[in-house]
C-alpha cells in the first residue's frame, strides 16, 4: 500500500523536479488516477535518491569536535601540530614537567602559560626525549626552562604567594591573609582560574620593617608563640594579622613600633628610676 506525502512536503520537494515530474500540478482534477499514481512514483523515486546522496554526504562529511571548549578545530590539524612537536625531542638534563601539569596546576599566570604554549607549538621549547607519545599531556619538558619562561613574563621581579611561602619558609594560608588583611602590599595578576596575588620586594622589605611573626620572635627567645602571646598580651600588646585555622589560631603578628614601646615601657618599669 503506497503512503501518500502530504502537500506541503510535495511541494518541498518538487520544486526541484522537471516539469514533466510535476505535471500532475498542472492537470484537471478530472485526471484519471492510474496517470496520478503513476507521477506518484516518479516523485517517489526521485525522494529516495535524495535521501540516499544526504545520507552519503552525512558519511563523507563528518564534524569531529576541537580540543577547546569555545570552538571547533581541524583534528587533522591538531595532530599535525603533536607530531611536529614530537619531532622537536631532545635530551634534557634535570627535572622534567609535563605538559598537563604545566596546564593545571605548575602555574597561574595566565600571558606566561600563553607564550609558553606558543614556545612549544614552534619548536623553541622542545620535549625531553622518551616523553613523546601520542598524548600530547605525556610531554615532559625542562622544568628549569619553563620557570626561566614564566619568569620572564612576570612584572618586576613579583613573587606569587606560593613563590614567597617557599623563599621565606612562612605559611601559604598565613601570607594569603596577609595580604588579604592589607598588611602585605601587592597586585593582582590574571591566570588560568581567575586572579592571583603578586608580591613585589618593596612591599616585602615594608612589610618586615613593620611588623615580626610571633613564632619567630618565640624561637629567639626559646619558647612558644602561645607562651609569647599570652605573656605580651598581659602587657597590653595585642598580636594582629591572625586567623582560624581548623581549632588552631595561625598568623600572629607583633607591630614593631608596638611592640618597642612596650618592651620600653617595661624595662622602665622593672628599673629603678634615677634622681
Amino acid at each position: 500500500m503506497m503512503v501518500r506525502p502530504t502537500p506541503s512536503a510535495l511541494h518541498r520537494h518538487t520544486s526541484s523536479l522537471p516539469l514533466a515530474a510535476r505535471s500532475w500540478e498542472l492537470q484537471p482534477p478530472t485526471t484519471c488516477m492510474a496517470a496520478r499514481a503513476e507521477e506518484f512514483e516518479v516523485l517517489y523515486e526521485h525522494l529516495q535518491a535524495e535521501r540516499a546522496l544526504c545520507a552519503s554526504l552525512r558519511n563523507a562529511i563528518t564534524v569531529t569536535p576541537g580540543p577547546l571548549v569555545d570552538g571547533e578545530h581541524c583534528r587533522r590539524e591538531v595532530e599535525n601540530l603533536v607530531q611536529r612537536i614530537a619531532t622537536t625531542a631532545r635530551p634534557v638534563d634535570g627535572d622534567t614537567v609535563t605538559f598537563r601539569e604545566i596546564n593545571l596546576r605548575f602555574t597561574t599566570d595566565k600571558i606566561g602559560l600563553l607564550s609558553l604554549y606558543q614556545m612549544i607549538a614552534s619548536g623553541q621549547l622542545a620535549p625531553a626525549n622518551g616523553s613523546v607519545s601520542e598524548k600530547l599531556a605525556e610531554f615532559a619538558f625542562s622544568k628549569e626552562q619553563v620557570r626561566s619562561v614564566l619568569k620572564q613574563h612576570r612584572c618586576d621581579g613579583g613573587w606569587t604567594v606560593q613563590e614567597l611561602a617557599q623563599i621565606t619558609g612562612w605559611k601559604e594560608q598565613s601570607i594569603a591573609h596577609w595580604c588579604d588583611a592589607g598588611l602585605i602590599e601587592h597586585d593582582r595578576n590574571a591566570h588560568s582560574r581567575g586572579l592571583s596575588r603578586v608580591i613585589y620586594p618593596n612591599a616585602l622589605a615594608n612589610f618586615q620593617g613593620a611588623y615580626v611573626q610571633a613564632a619567630v620572635l618565640a624561637k629567639q627567645l626559646n619558647t612558644t608563640s602561645r607562651a609569647l602571646v599570652k605573656k605580651l598580651n598581659e602587657n597590653d600588646l595585642k598580636t594582629i594579622g591572625s586567623f582560624q585555622d581548623g581549632p588552631a589560631t595561625r598568623g600572629h603578628l607583633f607591630a614593631l613600633r608596638d611592640l618597642v614601646k612596650t618592651l620600653d615601657r617595661l624595662s622602665e618599669m622593672r628599673s629603678p628610676k634615677m634622681k
